[in-house]
């Protein structure tokens, strides 16, 4: 069976957009952002960094806006639709406040529930995003950018009664679950394992809180490693599936092309038989009777022959179909125009995989993202002639 696309329990979509509106910030004066519903962003450019300060009144708790999102994360989002994690916004007799810094001198700022703050990629779910700012004399431009790229709707709930970075490390640990982390970065996943019992067991004895949350934040830290780590191995798998599948079904293509080839000789062989015997039974009326019977025979075998020939060419079509590497949707941002991280990663292996294969590579893409496809290609030095591009229907 040939395996080209690969099931995880935590699904990987494609997101939905949303619209950031992205500020070009002067050299020297602050600019100061609102936030809706309730907040507002100080930003200031100092040397290479961006310094960044939230305040946030009125804030409702994560689980409020989903009852599996444990933190709120501030997000940087660059023009070209690129997300930096800028950490968790702190939250405080239902207030939150955060300072921060980035590289980015251009940026929007996006604030969604997470089930923990050390994520890699936003949410759905957009608790605050900027305004533009008042006023002509700050530049800025509406980048709309994929949030959701990751489907948490299977997650458990975490008990409301425990420290928030307990519940995250509880979140954390499903999330790679989710993602047969336990399959597929088994030593990472272990360890985080081993570190949410150890505060588990914490927990259970009253354990103080200064020596309970730093064990839960490693918890965190490496879920999230083992989280990357098995997407990154689930991709590889794939492919070396795929180079497989692909080999055998080159073998049965050739073994098809063989019987095809001699079918046809012999299709040929007993046409011409037929043609014999037919001239025969014209000519000799003492063996009409046997002649009729051979030829009979012979045509019999002709029918046969033909829809056994029909019958493997209509496999050789369904092999030459089913030889296709599929790229999901997610391996593509259609809006930026450009591949996502998971599917640079998967198309990096299977530019530096075509050179194996005798034949043309064909791959299958979703109909938006050919173009993108054929680019990524082009600029990693892929001749035409080795791919072959089929959009999906």
């Amino acid at each position: 069976m040939l395996i080209t696309t690969f099931t995880l329990a935590l699904l990987l979509m494609a997101g939905t957009p949303a619209d950031v509106v992205v500020v070009k910030l002067p050299a020297k004066n602050a600019v100061s952002l609102v936030l809706t519903p309730s907040g507002k962003a100080d930003i200031e450019r100092s040397g290479t960094l961006s310094q960044i300060h939230i305040e946030i009144d009125k804030l409702q708790t994560a689980q409020r806006l989903s009852p599996a999102m444990n933190a709120y994360v501030v997000w940087a989002v660059s023009s070209e639709g690129g997300f930096e994690n800028l950490g968790e916004l702190g939250v405080t007799d239902g207030k939150g406040r955060m300072d921060a810094t980035t590289r980015f001198d251009q940026f929007g700022i996006l604030i969604t529930a997470e089930p923990h703050f050390m994520v890699d990629r936003p949410n759905s779910v957009i608790a605050f995003r900027n305004q533009a700012p008042r006023g002509d004399a700050i530049r800025y431009v509406s980048v709309p950018v994929n949030v959701g790229t990751y489907d948490y709707s299977k997650l458990q709930p975490v008990a409301a009664n425990v420290p928030g970075l307990v519940a995250q490390a509880r979140a954390a640990l499903q999330v790679a679950g989710g993602v047969q982390a336990d399959r597929f970065a088994e030593s990472e996943f272990r360890l985080a394992r081993v570190d949410l019992a150890t505060v588990e067991d914490m927990l259970g004895r009253s354990a103080p809180l200064d020596l309970v949350l730093p064990v839960a934040n490693e918890s965190i830290r490496l879920s999230q490693r083992s989280f990357i780590e098995a997407k990154e191995n689930a991709a590889a798998a794939v492919l070396e599936s795929a180079r497989s599948d692909a080999t055998l079904l080159r073998r049965d293509a050739q073994l098809l092309q063989e019987r095809l080839q001699q079918l046809t000789n012999e299709h040929a062989s007993t046409l011409n038989q037929v043609r014999q015997l037919t001239a025969d039974l014209a000519g000799s009326v003492r063996d009409r009777q046997q002649g009729t019977a051979e030829r009979d025979a012979a045509v019999t075998r002709v029918q046969s022959i033909e829809r056994e020939l029909a019958d493997l060419q209509r496999r050789q079509e369904e092999l030459r179909n089913a030889a296709v590497l599929k790229l999901p949707a997610d391996y593509f941002d259609v809006t930026a125009g450009v591949v996502t991280p998971a599917g640079n990663d998967a198309l990096l292996k299977i530019t530096a995989a075509v050179g194996f294969w005798a034949e043309p590579v064909r791959i299958a893409c979703p109909k938006n993202a050919v173009e993108i496809l054929k680019k990524f290609l082009s600029d990693a030095g892929v001749p035409q002639n080795r791919v072959v591009i089929v959009p999906d229907r």
